[in-house]
């Protein structure tokens, strides 16, 4: 039943896909992005004034892309299978000249930022938070309570500022930043037991992702593990961990319904961020015209992915409804008391963020109610 409505769900989220197309963007002309040797970078845009569409300049191009939100079929998965939405756009926007040979997890999700850095793929649809550990300063999405839904994040996304920061420190890491995207709300505590209190996170073998949300559980009083999401399933019925925080589509891919009687609604690890990516100097070694091309394309699509995770959203609770499954929400006053105890996890995550850390904080804090 479950993989019935799995495909059932993935059908509607690809008409989505396809149903939220936005008018062709007006053209730009990149520039070149800021490169973080000093923790001051411009607020302005990193693209040109807007303008024509570069003259075509005849050449054909063929990139290697790691969907790396393979298998995945929600709307941050789905745009970039073969054939999926970024092909078709990329293909349109480049008259067919820019051509993609799209391959499935190439390297698992922790590796990607360097596979492609060092030129093993050029592009590639990358999670954030499996490099946190690395580059915290990106994974600013998964502080505690920060963020009450995606839509906040998006907006926060298009800062001007933040699109700077963003396009220095992937510099800095040998790759182009193109967009970001969105891997959904990362809300949801999928175990056997409701969770409503403060009191029901200690010693609780937690699986979790990510260098933050690692923290922020601590302070809660749970042993956080950190287990790749394929393996959810099978380590809740190992007994290696008591529950699992991810999003409801994921956790239902992964048939975490199997092992959980309930699901618990905390905003702990509000948003995993994801980013469209390129490598740097195959970027560079574009012409005008197909520059032009990926960037709107993936500035285009990133609209789509975003747009979609609403519908999607509503589409797995109503599934959840629909099942056994028991959904708990803390009240006010115990949600208060998460937050003022995971407090310091923002002042952790400053001391690792570099010469970013601060301004990334002052420019969310626009978005948030």
């Amino acid at each position: 039943m479950r993989k019935m409505l799995v495909v059932l769900i993935s059908i509607v989220l690809a008409g989505t896909l396809v149903a939220c197309a936005a008018p062709a963007p007006t053209a730009t002309t990149p520039t070149t992005p800021t490169t973080p040797t000093t923790p001051t970078i411009p607020v302005t845009p990193t693209t040109a004034p807007t303008g024509e569409q570069p003259a075509s300049s005849g050449q054909p191009v063929t990139w290697t892309m790691n969907w790396g939100y393979a298998p995945a079929m929600s709307a941050d998965g789905a745009a970039g299978s073969p054939g999926g939405r970024f092909e078709q756009v990329l293909t349109e926007k480049s008259q067919g000249r820019f051509k993609l040979n799209i391959r499935e997890t190439m390297v698992p999700r922790e590796q990607e930022l360097d596979f492609i850095a060092r030129n093993n793929a050029q592009l590639g649809d990358m999670s954030i938070t499996y490099v946190a550990g690395t580059y915290p300063v990106l994974d600013f999405g998964a502080l505690p309570f920060r963020f009450t839904d995606i839509i906040e994040y998006e907006n926060c996304m298009k800062d001007p500022a933040m699109i700077a920061i963003f396009d220095a420190v992937f510099r800095d890491a040998g790759l182009e930043y193109l967009s970001s995207l969105p891997s959904g709300n990362m809300k949801f505590i999928w175990g056997k037991k409701p969770m409503t209190t403060v009191a029901d996170f200690a010693n609780l073998k937690l699986r979790t992702t990510g260098a933050v949300a690692t923290k922020a559980f601590q302070l809660l009083g749970a042993a956080p593990v950190s287990i790749p999401g394929p393996e959810m399933g099978d380590a809740m019925y190992r007994g290696v961990v008591d529950a699992c925080v991810t999003t409801l589509d994921y956790g239902m891919e992964q048939g975490l319904d199997d092992f959980s009687t309930d699901i618990s609604v905390w905003s702990v690890m509000p948003v995993i961020s994801g980013a469209w990516t390129a490598n740097a100097e195959a970027y560079d070694a574009l012409p005008a015209d197909l520059k032009w091309a990926l960037d709107e394309t993936a500035k285009e699509v990133s609209g789509q992915q975003y747009y979609a995770a609403g519908p999607e959203f509503v589409a797995f609770l109503t599934w959840v409804s629909s099942t056994s499954l028991a959904l708990h929400y803390p009240d006010q006053a115990e949600v208060n008391k998460a937050r003022d105890l995971t407090a310091d996890t923002v002042n952790d995550w400053l001391t690792t963020a570099g010469p970013y850390g601060q301004e990334v904080i002052d420019i969310s804090a626009k978005y948030i109610p």
